[in-house]
């Protein structure tokens, strides 16, 4: 029965990664001055491998911090010290991810607005291993926790 449920819940995360692929995804970017936000239609590209050794480089950092950043997480409040503190952590590593798989300046990506494209982008990209896929899970949840 769990190797059912485990073998449906991998389908459904292949159609929608294919399912994201052929319409785009929505990436939310800041504008020229950097200081509005704004939404657009991006499509994710063929990578090269140097691309991919970036983006698992950046994948790895948010991994080293997990631990970290999930007990942030828990601590989240309307208090700003948590908050930038978990800025710091993961910044850097998800604006490397994000602009990387759309070809996008690094400097206009949001990152907290793209959380949920993590998943999405792991799950469409069988090169990436599988804590990388649960990494995505993990700040996911986060995610999904704060909201």
């Amino acid at each position: 029965m769990a190797d059912n449920i485990k073998d449906l819940e991998q389908k459904l995360a292949k159609a929608r990664a294919n399912e994201a692929k052929q319409s785009g995804f929505t990436v939310v970017v800041f504008e020229e001055n950097l200081e509005n936000l704004k939404e657009i239609k991006v499509k994710a590209h063929d990578l090269t491998e140097k691309e991919k050794a970036n983006i698992m480089q950046a994948a790895s950092q948010l991994g080293e911090n997990m631990e970290e950043i999930t007990g942030l997480a828990e601590q989240l409040d309307r208090t700003v010290g948590p908050w930038l503190k978990l800025m710091t952590l993961i910044d850097d590593p998800l604006k490397e991810i994000i602009g990387g798989m759309f070809q996008l300046d690094t400097k206009i990506v949001a990152t907290l607005p793209n959380l949920d494209l993590l998943s999405l982008i792991f799950e469409g990209n069988p090169w990436i291993d599988s804590k990388a896929h649960n990494l995505a899970k993990e700040l996911d949840y986060i995610s999904n926790k704060n909201k």
